[in-house]
């Protein structure tokens, strides 16, 4: 599964618009859909959605230990 994939599967189920992600992510509609086609994510743009949405991002291991990856906090100006 692709990353866009699997953050098209995470807007349904945690039933939020792609509108809604672009303002969390601080860009407009239209580069979402563009990141969304073209699979262009940064690690933050996958934390900060599988936060939004509920979920966790995570590297996952063959034994079973997963790394958790938070959403980067909000840079102080």
């Amino acid at each position: 599964m692709t990353a866009s994939e699997a953050i098209r599967i995470a807007l349904t189920r945690s039933k939020t618009k792609q509108v809604e992600l672009a303002k969390v992510l601080g860009i407009r509609p239209q580069p979402l859909n563009l990141k969304l086609k073209e699979g262009r994510w940064t690690w933050r743009d996958l934390a900060k959605t599988a936060e939004y949405t509920g979920g966790k991002l995570a590297i996952l291991y063959p034994d079973g230990q997963q790394l958790l990856i938070d959403a980067p906090e909000e840079e102080q100006e």
